[in-house]
C-alpha cells in the first residue's frame, strides 16, 4: 500500500462498515486523541494488547491546574474513552508527569508527580484504568510514596519515575527518593508494586537501593518470571557507573554481595573521568539488553552495550563499544535484540542501538552489534547509519521493536525550516536499510505523519503494535497544544487498517474486490498474478491489469469517502493462483500488499441458467454482470430506471457459448451525466438459430449509481 493513502481490502461478500475508523492516510489529517480546552501535553503511551493504545498526558483545560486524563483507541483508531478522554485524577492541585504501563488485560497503570500536599513536596500517586476507562483505586488516585501525617519518611520530593508492567497483570514503579537526610546520599532508590485493586507495598514505598552514595535515574523491565530487572546510574564510587538487579514479585533485591543486597555492578570505566549515565533496559527472552552513555575526554560521549543473564551474568565481559570512534556525541541510547540466532528465548542474539547522534546539527543514528558482542555494522572507522540526517536537527525520538529483526522510530524534526516541528518515523533493519520513502522523493529520510507549515508537532511517542507501531504526538493546530495519533503499518502505509486481501471464484472467473476510507495523490491499481505449482513453488507476479489501460482500476487522486473497486480475472486453467493488488502513488511510488491464495477450478459445463448481482454495487463508474448460460445463446441485457422504463440496452443479442461470462457496465451508458440513482437489470437469452426466447431472469437486479 502506498503510503499516501489507505487501503482496506475485503472480500466482496463481507463488506465491513468502516464509517467509524478513525486512522487517517496522511500527514495532515490525524486521529484526534484529545481537542479539549487549554494545554495537554507530555503524552505517554502503551499498547492495549490487541493492535490498539492508550494514552495518558498532563492536562490543563481546567485552567487552574494540570490534571491527569487518559483515552484508548482500538485497532481502528476508534476512541473507547468517550471525547477527550477519560479524568484519571482532577484534584484542585498540579498531577504533572505522568508514567504508564499496560495492566495485560486491555487497561492501564498510571503514576504520576502530584503536589496536592505541600508539606510533602513532590508524591507520587498511582490509578489503574480499566479496559472499560473505569477507576479501580479511589477517584483521586491511591498513594505510591505519599504521607500525609508529614513523618520524616515521606518528606522531600519523590521524581524521575519509572514504570513497567510484570506481565501478570500487576505493574513495579520505581523513583528517585530524596527522603534521607544528608543531601550527599540523595535520592534513593524506592518501588511499590500496583495490582488491579491495590498499592501492595504501602503507602510510602519500598526501599531498594539506599547506598551511601546517589543513585540516579532508574530503568524497569519485566523479568518474564513476575518480577523485574532494575538499572541504574551509581556514585558508589569515581567514576559515576552503571549498575543493576533483578527484583523479585514480593519486592526482594535478588543480586549483590553481603547481608545487604544492593545490586551488581554492571560498569565502570578504568578512567576517573569516563562518566557512565542514562542507561536503557529491555529484555530478549532470558537476558537483558543494556545501552548507556559514557563521557569521554576525547571523543564525547559514547554508547556502550551488553547482554546480561538472569544470574547476573555478563554475556559480553567486556561489553560492545557501539558508538567508540564516530565524531561527535552519541546520546540517549536504546538497545533491541536484532533477533538474528533461531527462535529460542535462550539463543544468544546481536544488538540494534538506536541513538541520538550530534556532529553540526542533531540526527538519529543506529548501529547493530553483532552476536559476538565485537563486530560493528557499520565497521569500527566508518561513519555511523543515520535514521535521519536532514538539515536543522532531528531530536527527540521513541522507538519500539516492530517485527523480525527491526524497529520503528519515530522523531521531532526540523527539516521544514526554522523553528519549525514536525513529526516523522522511519523503519530500520538488521540489514541496516531504511525502508520509508519521504513523499515526492526516492530517498528514504523517514515518513512524514505530521507536518504542516501552520503548526508545530512534537513530543511524539511509539507503542508497538502486530504489524508496525502506533504514535501519539502534540501539536498546534487548533491554537493549543492537543493531543493526536496515527498508525503506521511495517510496508510504510498510513492506513485505513489493511486487513488481508481475499478473492472468490465465480464461476470460470475470480471475481476481487476492494474499497478505500480515504485517497490522497492516489493514481491507480495494478492487479499482480501469480501460480504456484503441486510442490507449492510460485512462479514470479505478473501485472495481468493496470490502471494504465483500464479505467475502472483508475485511483481517485483525492477522496475522504469509501470507494469500490473491482476486478475479474479469468485464469482458464485450473490451478493454485496468487493474487495481490498494488496502489501507485502521482509521484510513482508503488506498493504492493499481502498475497492471496485462491485454488481455481474450472466451472463444468453449466447446467443452469444465472444473472449474479452486478460487483462492486454501490458503484460511481463503471461494475461488472456476470450470468451463466447451460448453451449458445445470444444474450440482451437491459437497463431500467426506479419507474421500469428502459434507459439503456447496453448488450443486444451478442453470442455468447455454454459457460460463466461477464459484462462490465458504464454508467455513462444509462445515466445521464452518470446521475446518482437506483436501476435495475435483467438478461433474456435466445436461440442463435431460431430467434426463440429460451430464458429470461426471474427478477430483475437492483444496482446503484452513486456520486
Amino acid at each position: 500500500m502506498s503510503y499516501r493513502y489507505g487501503l482496506l481490502l475485503l472480500l466482496a461478500v463481507c463488506f465491513v462498515n468502516t464509517a467509524n475508523a478513525q486512522w487517517h492516510s496522511d500527514s495532515v489529517t490525524s486521529t484526534a486523541v484529545c481537542t479539549a480546552a487549554g494545554n495537554q501535553q507530555g503524552p505517554k503511551i502503551c499498547t492495549d494488547g490487541a493492535d490498539g493504545a492508550i494514552i495518558v498526558w498532563e492536562d490543563y483545560r481546567s485552567a487552574s491546574t494540570w490534571d491527569i486524563y487518559a483515552q484508548h483507541l482500538n485497532a481502528k483508531g476508534v476512541p473507547q474513552w468517550g471525547t477527550n478522554g477519560v479524568a484519571v485524577c482532577v484534584t484542585g492541585y498540579n498531577q504533572r508527569y505522568p508514567v504508564i504501563a499496560e495492566d495485560d488485560s486491555g487497561g492501564v497503570y498510571v503514576v504520576w508527580e502530584d503536589d496536592r500536599t505541600a508539606t510533602n513536596g513532590i508524591d507520587l500517586y498511582g490509578q489503574h484504568v480499566r479496559a472499560d476507562g473505569t477507576l479501580a483505586y479511589i477517584s483521586t488516585g491511591a498513594r505510591v510514596c505519599a504521607d500525609s501525617s508529614n513523618s520524616p519518611n515521606a518528606r522531600r520530593d519523590q521524581n524521575t519515575v519509572n514504570m513497567c508492567h510484570d506481565g501478570f497483570g500487576n505493574a513495579f514503579v520505581v523513583w528517585e527518593d530524596n527522603r534521607a537526610t544528608a543531601t550527599a546520599t540523595r535520592p534513593d532508590l524506592y518501588m511499590n508494586k500496583l495490582t488491579p485493586t491495590t498499592v501492595a507495598w504501602g503507602k510510602t514505598g519500598k526501599a531498594i537501593i539506599t547506598q551511601n552514595t546517589q543513585q540516579l535515574r532508574p530503568r524497569l523491565c519485566d523479568d518474564g518470571s513476575g518480577g523485574c530487572f532494575l538499572a541504574w546510574q551509581n556514585n558508589v564510587a569515581v567514576p559515576q557507573s552503571i549498575w543493576g538487579t533483578r527484583i523479585d514479585a514480593n519486592g526482594t533485591v535478588l543480586w549483590g554481595s553481603g547481608t545487604t543486597l544492593q545490586g551488581n555492578e554492571i560498569y565502570r570505566a578504568a578512567t576517573y573521568t569516563n562518566l557512565s549515565r542514562n542507561v536503557s533496559v529491555s529484555r530478549d527472552g532470558q537476558e537483558f539488553l543494556l545501552a548507556w552513555e559514557e563521557t569521554t575526554t576525547n571523543s564525547g560521549q559514547e554508547i556502550r552495550a551488553n547482554r546480561i543473564k538472569m544470574d547476573s551474568t555478563k554475556l559480553w565481559y567486556t561489553p560492545a563499544d557501539v558508538t567508540w570512534g564516530y565524531v561527535g556525541d552519541q546520546t540517549w541510547p536504546v538497545a533491541f535484540s536484532d533477533d538474528s540466532v533461531g527462535g529460542s528465548p535462550f539463543d544468544n542474539a546481536g544488538l540494534l542501538v538506536v541513538y541520538q547522534s550530534t556532529f553540526a546539527d542533531p540526527d538519529i543514528s543506529f548501529t547493530r552489534v553483532l552476536p559476538n558482542g565485537a563486530d560493528l555494522r557499520p565497521p569500527v572507522g566508518t561513519n555511523p547509519i543515520s535514521v535521519c540526517n536532514q538539515l536543522r536537527g532531528q531530536n527527540n525520538f521513541s522507538a519500539v521493536k516492530c517485527g523480525d529483526g527491526a524497529v520503528m522510530v519515530a522523531w521531532t524534526d526540523a527539516r521544514k525550516g526554522v523553528g519549525d516541528s514536525s513529526v516523522y518515523i522511519q523503519r530500520v533493519d538488521r540489514s541496516m536499510r531504511r525502508a520509508f520513502p519521504t513523499i515526492g522523493t526516492s530517498s528514504t529520510w523517514g515518513l512524514p505523519i505530521s507536518v504542516n507549515a501552520n503548526y508545530q508537532a512534537k513530543q511524539v511517542v511509539l507503542a508497538p503494535r502486530s504489524n508496525g507501531a502506533i504514535a501519539a504526538w502534540v501539536d498546534t493546530r487548533n491554537g493549543t497544544y492537543d493531543i493526536y495519533a496515527q498508525v503506521v503499518f511495517n510496508d510504510g502505509t498510513l492506513p485505513i487498517e489493511f486487513n488481508g486481501f481475499a478473492a472468490k471464484q465465480a464461476g470460470d472467473f475470480v471475481s476481487l474486490d476492494w474499497k478505500t476510507a480515504s485517497e490522497t495523490d492516489n493514481a491507480g491499481f495494478e492487479v499482480e498474478r501469480r501460480t504456484v505449482d503441486a510442490l507449492g513453488t510460485p512462479t514470479g507476479f505478473e501485472v495481468i491489469a493496470s490502471y494504465r489501460e483500464q479505467n475502472s482500476l483508475r485511483g481517485a487522486t483525492r477522496s475522504n469517502i469509501t470507494r469500490n473497486y473491482n476486478y475479474t480475472d479469468a485464469p482458464g486453467v485450473a490451478g493454485t493462483y496468487e493474487y495481490r493488488i498494488a496502489d501507485v502513488a502521482l509521484n510513482g511510488i508503488r506498493s504492493t500488499h499481502e498475497a492471496k491464495k485462491i485454488e481455481f477450478k474450472t466451472a463444468s459445463a453449466a447446467s443452469t441458467w444465472s444473472l449474479e448481482q452486478n460487483q462492486p454495487n454501490p458503484f460511481r463508474s463503471t461494475t461488472a454482470v456476470h450470468f451463466t448460460v447451460p448453451m449458445q445463446a445470444n444474450v440482451d441485457l437491459t437497463v431500467m430506471d426506479i419507474l421500469g422504463r428502459v434507459v439503456s440496452t447496453p448488450v443486444v443479442h451478442r453470442n455468447f457459448t455454454a459457460g460463466s461470462h461477464q459484462i462490465e457496465l458504464n454508467a455513462e451508458q444509462f445515466a445521464s451525466g452518470a446521475s446518482a440513482g437506483t436501476y435495475f437489470f435483467m438478461l433474456t437469452a435466445y436461440d442463435p438459430s431460431t430467434g426463440s426466447l429460451l430464458w429470461t431472469s426471474d427478477k430483475a437486479r437492483m444496482m446503484q449509481v452513486i456520486k
